[in-house]
């Protein structure tokens, strides 16, 4: 299976996570009847820790965001880490969970990626251009201006940026504190 550009929701954080699991479903693809069952066992481990972790980033981004759906988002999310669990308990009972797990993935992947992300995105890159916003204000109340005319026009260049420098990540009233002159 390969990443085509319809798949790109915008974020590159987001896009560059969900090509990693895409990476792990084409290993599962690779699996043949002399692959080892312990590295089958690992591919499974790392699908369910990677999908996880992005599952939270992703939760992050909308809770941050005010996103409404963010509950129901949610929801299928952890209902997909069940389903995931489910063919690891398979696999562990002897089954060959291999095709079917590859068929479910790729499919759940791209409708996921194509309708339930794409419906937090607009809200998420506003929620990122409101906080890039506040904080040239916050430079320019400080004297530290960065000047606006020295980085691109681009929303979406802004908020990659944003989120590489981690300014979506909340902050402690002590940190608020240190970056305030």
């Amino acid at each position: 299976m390969k990443w085509v550009p319809e798949y790109n929701t915008g974020i590159d954080v987001i896009d560059d996570q969900h090509r990693r699991i895409l990476d792990y479903i084409n290993e599962i693809d690779a699996i043949d009847v002399n692959t080892d069952r312990e590295r089958v066992k690992q591919i499974l481990e790392n699908i369910i820790d990677y999908t996880q972790s992005h599952f939270t980033f992703e939760e992050s981004l909308q809770e941050e965001a005010g996103y409404k759906y963010r509950v129901p988002h949610k929801r299928v999310h952890d209902l997909f880490i069940k389903k995931i669990e489910s063919y690891r308990d398979r696999f562990e009972l002897g089954h060959s969970i291999e095709a079917e797990l590859h068929e479910v993935l790729s499919k759940w992947l791209i409708n996921h990626i194509q309708h339930d992300d794409a419906d937090y995105v607009g809200a998420v890159k506003e929620n990122m251009m409101g906080i890039i916003k506040e904080k040239e204000m916050h430079q320019l109340m400080c004297g530290q201006c960065i000047p606006s005319s020295s980085l691109p026009d681009d929303p979406a260049f802004l908020f990659n940026l944003a989120i590489k420098t981690s300014l979506l990540r909340p902050k402690s009233p002590l940190e608020r504190r240190r970056d305030c002159c």
